[in-house]
């Protein structure tokens, strides 16, 4: 599939990638995200930003289906390429929607943890 051009790597923006959030998908250059995203099954504070730095933006949350996501997270995975632990067989996200709720209007909505 095409993709669009890249965006700048906004992981600096305060949010934490913790269990139930979603990222951008990028390679090692740290302003190459576009199309892909995964959802944190597990708290990575490793993929946050760190001083200078970049690390993997968050922009979502999961609000419903975390048992799916944790499902997901227990299938069979394969190492292929320089991509790990991915799915033996291919999964599928059919529905997202987007939630506004007065909590993700507000950027700390999932705050970094302190150090």
């Amino acid at each position: 599939q095409e993709t669009t051009a890249t965006i700048k790597n906004e992981s600096g923006n305060g949010l934490s990638n913790r269990a139930g959030t979603i990222s951008m998908a990028r390679t090692n250059a740290p302003h190459s995200a576009n199309s892909q995203c995964f959802i944190n099954s597990v708290n990575n504070p490793n993929l946050d930003a760190r001083g200078s730095r970049h690390g993997y933006a968050v922009f979502g949350r999961v609000t419903q289906g975390m048992d799916i996501v944790k499902r997901i997270s227990r299938l069979p995975t394969q190492v292929k390429g320089h991509h790990r632990n991915l799915p033996k067989r291919a999964v599928v996200i059919e529905q997202v929607s987007r939630v506004i709720t007065r909590e993700t209007q507000i950027p700390s909505a999932v705050p970094r943890p302190a150090n």
